[in-house]
């Protein structure tokens, strides 16, 4: 089942154009949103303009760069004209060969000879750093000529879509406003196997990409059901929860205000949960995009058995996709109990074969003072997270610091230099042990 919407027809055309001239173009586009179905017509429409389908590469593909630009070289000498669709281009970078890809891509469509005959788009989600990878930088995305955004859908379009695929036309208003642009939930709608996890997930994933502004729009947005709003630039980012009635105001779609969208994002105002179950949902809505994370703080291991059973909730609800946190604590091996330590092992091989890795080391006592007390930061974002104690987080302490906020530029390499001088607290060895 693939939805085309007229917005996404109009993008497609505005990319193809830049991509046919041979430039650099951004997408950035949240999960879900229809991206899928946008560069499927990007593609369909580039052929019919050059005669040659663009070439199109994700993570999951595993090929080899230098064959890419085989590919390409040759579409080139055949056709005068090619184009690269990089989908997911942060993950495939940071992902074994980053640095092959970053090397390739640069020579062929910013310095090499052929350069100017090679077209872009590069598809990252609102917020993901594109531009540096630890110490690189990427030329590649420098040389952008435009950054898109997906374009903010109408109810209309949502709803004519789901009348094309059977739906009658009150279904398909009310599943417009209920589900809004998120093609994912409005496929399982159609096919009749939509599920409350599904929903969650997808709520999940809008709260993890919302950041800053963004954030406080859904916070705007949400004050009460069915709230419209003069439409605001902002909009656009948050495709495909924010959609535009007939009035052409801006609404956010109903299942996510229902389910506590607001109560998420980073800037809710609201206090750290007390509820278990609330807390383990939204420490994963800050680390359910990040496939490596960081959490430090200086006394996270004084509360060691709560903390124990926080991971392992939260492992359940992170089950499915593999994701490392790295815990950084300032308690030397000496001070933790063996029984509450073997207990910590134990149980992280069961969070391993639920695909959540986790690994706890103690910062040396130089790089105490230079560090944020309690942060949360992942390489694949410059943003990181200011979070309250963890034993506040954890429910240890029903009360305390509730500082739940954005830190902007978040220290990534300070973190990481912090980590390759620790000493690992899971076998008393140092980083380079098998934790």
């Amino acid at each position: 089942m693939t939805f085309r919407f007229k917005s996404h027809d109009a993008l497609a055309e505005a990319i193809v154009e830049h991509l046919a001239y041979g430039q650099i173009v951004i997408l950035r586009a949240m999960p879900d949103s229809g991206r899928s179905v946008l560069l499927a017509s990007i593609a369909e429409k580039y052929k019919e303009i050059i005669g040659c389908a663009p070439r199109s590469l994700r993570p999951e593909e595993k090929t080899d760069p230098d064959s890419v630009v085989q590919e390409v070289e040759s579409q080139i000498s055949r056709w005068g004209q090619a184009a690269l669709l990089l989908d997911d281009w942060g993950r495939m970078v940071r992902s074994s060969p980053g640095t092959p890809w970053q090397q390739r891509m640069t020579r062929l469509c910013v310095d090499g000879p052929q350069a100017v005959s090679t077209g872009a788009l590069i598809v990252g989600a609102p917020g993901e750093n594109l531009s540096r990878f630890g110490e690189q930088t990427s030329p590649l995305v420098d040389a952008a000529h435009e950054v898109f955004p997906m374009p903010l859908l109408t109810v209309e379009e949502i709803s004519q879509a789901l009348r094309e695929e059977g739906i009658g036309s009150v279904e398909a208003d009310s599943a417009a406003l209920e589900y809004g642009g998120s093609v994912g939930l409005l496929r399982s709608y159609v096919d009749g196997r939509l599920t409350e996890a599904e929903i969650e997930a997808a709520v999940v994933s809008v709260a993890y990409h919302a950041q800053s502004d963004a954030a406080q729009r859904i916070i705007d947005l949400s004050r009460r059901e069915g709230l419209e709003l003069a439409c605001d630039e902002i909009d656009v980012r948050l495709c495909p929860v924010v959609l535009r009635t007939s009035s052409g105001r801006s609404v956010i779609a109903k299942a996510f205000h229902s389910r506590g969208i607001k109560n998420l994002v980073i800037g809710s105002g609201s206090a750290w949960p007390k509820d278990r179950k609330a807390a383990v949902q939204r420490f994963y809505c800050r680390i359910y995009g990040s496939d490596d994370v960081f959490w430090y703080d200086r006394y996270m291991s004084t509360g060691l058995p709560d903390l124990t059973d926080f991971l392992e909730e939260l492992s359940i609800v992170a089950e499915g996709r593999n994701r490392t946190l790295r815990l950084l604590s300032g308690s030397p091996i000496k001070q933790i109990e063996p029984a509450v330590q073997a207990r910590f092992v134990s149980a992280a091989i069961t969070w391993a074969a639920r695909g959540l890795h986790v690994y706890w080391h103690s910062v040396q006592k130089r790089d105490i003072g230079p560090l944020h007390d309690r942060q949360l930061v992942s390489r694949s974002r410059l943003e990181g997270h200011h979070l309250p104690p963890a034993d506040r987080m954890v429910g240890k302490v029903p009360a305390g610091n509730e500082n739940d906020a954005l830190l902007p530029h978040a220290p990534i390499a300070s973190i990481e230099a912090a980590w390759l001088r620790s000493s690992c607290l899971m076998c008393s060895g140092p980083p380079s042990c098998q934790y």
